[in-house]
C-alpha cells in the first residue's frame, strides 16, 4: 500500500493570515470544517437580523481586539468577516504557486 497523502496538523508552512483595521492586527484563526458548518448557521441568524449572531461570528474567525470591530459600520463589518473566511478557505493569487523565471517566455 502507498500512501498518496500524509497530514500533521501539529505543523504548518502556511503563514498566518492577517487582517489590519485601524492599526490593529486581527490574526484569522484556522477554519476546519466544523467550524465553516457553525458560521454557516451564524450567517444565516445574522442575515434574519442576529447581531448576537455576527459578535459571535467574529469571535470565532478571529483573535485580537475584537472590541475595535464593534464600532465599525455594518458594511466594514461585513468586509472584514467576508475576507477572514474566504482567504482562510481559500488563497488569493499571490499565495498560490505562480510561473517564476524558469517559465519564462524565451525570446523568438
Amino acid at each position: 500500500m502507498s500512501i498518496v497523502l500524509e497530514i500533521d496538523t501539529k505543523k504548518t508552512l502556511h503563514e498566518p493570515k492577517e487582517i489590519k483595521v485601524n492599526g490593529k492586527l486581527f490574526r484569522v484563526k484556522p477554519i476546519t470544517l466544523r467550524n465553516l458548518e457553525a458560521i454557516q448557521t451564524l450567517w444565516q441568524d445574522a442575515q434574519a437580523g442576529s447581531a448576537a449572531a455576527i459578535r459571535k461570528m467574529i469571535t470565532s474567525i478571529l483573535d485580537g481586539p475584537i472590541d475595535i470591530l464593534i464600532d465599525l459600520e455594518i458594511d466594514r463589518l461585513n468586509e472584514v468577516i467576508t475576507a477572514a473566511v474566504s482567504r482562510a478557505a481559500s488563497p488569493d493569487a499571490k499565495e498560490k504557486n505562480e510561473s517564476g523565471p524558469a517559465e519564462e517566455k524565451l525570446p523568438s
